[in-house]
């Protein structure tokens, strides 16, 4: 494991750094000081089944895109048909296709179609103004198979 910062910061500095209201935990610290600190972080090497997406793809998809086409292309990395997808999401296909055509989906449903194809869902909300904090959730489904 390589950390790309080498200097160890306080609690103190890392408490003003992240905008926190007490000090770190030492699990926190012990956190940063295992993943690195620095512009970024070296991890494992990706693996045979992993795939490489260009900034455009990222943009398109993320920024452009929609609930429903980030539907679309989980199913589709997942290697799943519309058919397979609805019988692991237990709804059916003509749902599937709608869900993908939408801009807009119901959070239960959401998370019921990522576990079917293998995924969690992560939501953020970000603050656009000073003094409020990010508020995050992973939501996890089971699958009807």
């Amino acid at each position: 494991m390589s950390n790309v910062s080498k200097k160890k910061r306080t609690k103190r500095q890392v408490k003003a750094d992240l905008g926190l209201r007490r000090l770190p935990s030492d699990k926190l610290m012990a956190l940063i000081e295992e993943a690195g600190d620095g512009e970024y972080v070296e991890g494992p090497l990706p693996g045979p089944e992993s795939r490489s997406y260009t900034p455009a793809e990222i943009a398109n998809a993320v920024i452009a895109g929609t609930v429903g086409e980030l539907m679309a292309r989980m199913r589709r990395e997942a290697g799943q048909s519309l058919r397979a997808a609805a019988r692991a999401a237990a709804l059916s296909a003509t749902r599937i296709q709608q869900i993908e055509r939408s801009e807009n989906i119901e959070v239960a449903t959401l998370v019921r179609l990522a576990a079917a194809a293998g995924y969690e869902v992560n939501i953020t909300l970000n603050p656009v103004r000073r003094g409020k904090r990010a508020i995050s959730a992973v939501f996890t489904g089971a699958t009807a198979s």
